[in-house]
């Protein structure tokens, strides 16, 4: 008889108990992962950082689910814990999707990581030309290198000629306000337009 296979990750779990309870606590992974970020877009609960825990616990061979906590806890302002599950989640996935190199790069460079930061953002600019190229001018600036912020802010508004920092802002889920406009002075600085 065959048994159901299911690839999680870069894991086979192959009986038919692990496939049922790979299934399960998957989707118990992503309700928990969606809770989390409910509670971050809404800025009601002064933890979101509790559902990406229990949605790692759930499926703790999950890269999925260890990359959408790592997200919420950035977002969340705890970029410490965020880290070791993006790395988890680029560990237990080994052919990880590019985005996975942004949640990186802005989990290293919200912990002060910044030549970390950079390479991540330059990977993921690479495997999907545009993407993280607005983390990168935000990192140069952070690292006193306007020269090449703008650099690299010119070559983004060549492959994004529609950005704006105001169009910017409306998809950032940060609960940080004063962080958020820290980052918009620096893609201003670095001549990126406002909106």
């Amino acid at each position: 008889m065959l048994t159901p296979r299911l690839v999680c990750g870069s894991r086979m779990i192959s009986s038919h108990h692990n496939f049922r309870f790979s299934r399960i606590s998957r989707l118990v992974a992503g309700i928990t992962v969606l809770a989390g970020c409910a509670l971050l877009v809404g800025a009601t609960q002064p933890r979101p950082a509790a559902a990406p825990a229990k949605a790692v616990e759930a499926a703790p061979q999950s890269a999925d689910a260890a990359s959408l906590a790592s997200f919420i806890l950035a977002c969340a302002g705890q970029p410490r814990e965020s880290t070791p599950l993006i790395e988890r989640a680029m560990q237990l996935s080994p052919h990880y999707p590019p985005y996975f190199l942004g949640n990186l790069g802005n989990a290293y460079r919200l912990t002060g990581r910044f030549q970390e930061a950079i390479a991540a953002f330059k990977a993921y600019d690479a495997r999907s030309p545009g993407f993280g190229l607005a983390d990168l001018v935000i990192a140069y600036q952070q690292t006193n290198r306007p020269d090449l912020a703008r650099q690299t802010a010119e070559r983004f508004l060549t492959l994004r000629p529609t950005f704006t920092i105001a169009s910017w802002l409306k998809i950032q889920f940060r609960r940080d306000k004063i962080l958020l406009e820290t980052e918009a002075a620096a893609l201003t600085a670095a001549g990126l337009p406002p909106g």
